[in-house]
Order: structure tokens, then sequence, then C-alpha cells
């Protein structure tokens, strides 16, 4: 009952103050003015919502940007600490230099000159290299004759084939080139048939007609003293040119020929 008196009393009282207020204004008939700076409270209201909204939006962006820039630090941070795979190979790549002995210059000749010991020690002792055909003056026979002693790497071979090379420079010992060509080749022979004969293999099938035409092209040349050593390698191998006098003959033509020039 109270509560319905309360009520009452209420809404007599606004209608009362609207219908004062109502009084008031037609009496003094001055039209209300809207001020014009001032926002309604609806306008307030809603700007301050929009405030409140872009507040808080500027708030998230910022949170977020924070968020993202930890995370960016943390996964840079985790970055930096995982080793690279190109840290882990310079670092294994100092490592063994560190751990690997550096060689000297010391130890690097003894390698060589083992090297070296190395190789004469298997190397078969064969003739040597030919000198290279220079010029124009070989034939095209006489350069295969060449050719195939090169290829050759048994001490048999070699010296089937020096003796073609050599018999071929007898034959055309007319021409210098020819000439001064089979001449050089007596170190080459010499060294390959003492080579030859202390195998008891090829030891008797030795026959060593080199050593003639290269007493004759060495006398031609006149490289006397070379020509001696020739004869006198034939006579300790017991050989035997063909003529009556042998090789003992030949020698002593030899040496005439030798004090002729000489006089």
């Amino acid at each position: 009952m109270k509560i319905v008196l309360v009520i009452v009393l209420v809404i007599i009282a606004v209608y009362l103050y609207r219908r004062t207020q109502k009084t008031a204004e037609k009496e003094l008939d001055v039209p209300k003015v809207k001020p014009q700076n001032s926002p309604d409270i609806k306008d307030i209201g809603v700007q301050d919502i929009s405030l409140e909204n872009s507040q808080q939006a500027e708030l998230s962006t910022e949170s977020s940007t924070e968020s993202s820039a930890e995370s960016s630090a943390a996964e840079t941070s985790s970055e930096d600490v995982s080793p690279s795979p190109f840290s882990v190979v310079e670092t294994s790549a100092e490592a063994s230099l560190e751990t690997a002995p550096l060689a000297t210059d010391t130890d690097t000749a003894v390698t060589a000159d083992n090297q070296t010991k190395a190789q004469v020690a298997t190397a078969p002792e064969t003739g040597s290299a030919l000198a290279p055909l220079s010029g124009n003056w070989a034939s095209d026979t006489f350069t295969q004759l060449v050719d195939a002693y090169t290829e050759q790497t048994e001490p048999e071979a070699q010296h089937k084939c020096l003796e073609e090379v050599i018999a071929h420079c007898y034959k055309l010992r007319k021409q210098a080139d020819y000439c001064a060509y089979g001449a050089k080749l007596s170190d080459n022979y010499l060294r390959l048939f003492k080579q030859l004969k202390s195998d008891d293999t090829f030891k008797s099938e030795l026959k060593g007609g080199a050593f003639m035409q290269l007493t004759t092209l060495l006398n031609d040349v006149e490289d006397f003293d070379a020509a001696i050593k020739v004869c006198q390698q034939a006579i300790d191998y017991q050989l035997d040119d063909g003529t009556v006098t042998g090789y003992a003959g030949r020698l002593a033509r030899v040496e005439k020929a030798k004090a002729k020039a000489q006089a």
C-alpha cells in the first residue's frame, strides 16, 4: 500500500513540474535556443564511445605490436643461439687446421726425394728418349721408325727398333742430317745393349750389328773418341763385324783417322 502511494505521489509531482515548466515558458515567451558549441548528450555519448573504442583499438594494436616485437626478438635470439651450417663448417675447418701438423720445407723435400728414389727404383733401365726430329729432312718412313721406338716400353723391343733407326741412318749416311742423327744414338744403344747383355734370356740372341754401323757414322762426323769407345765395347763383348780384321782392325783405322785429323 505504501509503495502504491509513493508511486502516485511521484507521478503527481512529475506532472506538476512539467505543467509549471510549460506555464513559465508561455509566460516568458522566450524560445529555447540550443547552444551552437555545446554538443548534444547523445553526441557526447557517441563521441565518448568512439573515443573509448579508438583508445581500446590503439591499446590492442600496441599490445599486438609489442607481442610481435617480443616474438620477433625471441626468434632472433633463438636464431642467434642456434649455430649456422657455415659456422659449423668453418669451425670444423679451423679445428682440422689446428690439429693437422704443419708440413715444413724439410718434410716436403724428404717426400719429394723419397718419391724420386721410388721412381728410380721401379723404372726399368731402358734406352733414353731419342732426340726430336727438327726440320724437314726426315722422311715419313724414318719418322715412323723413331715413333715406333718411342712407343716401346720393353728393353728387347726398344733394342730392335733402335737397331732399325741406326740402320736407316747408316744407309743414308751420305746425307749429313741422317749421319749426324745416327751418330748421336751411340750412347742410347750402348746403354740398352749392356742391359740386355746382362740378362741370360737375351744374351745369346744379341748380334750387335749396330756397333759396326755406329763406328762408321761416328767416324764420318769426326767424333773419333766416341767411335773408339764403340769399337772397344764391341771387342769386350767379343762381337764380330763380318770382316777379316774384325773390330780390332776397325779400331786401328779409327785411330789412324783421328791422328790424321789432328795432324
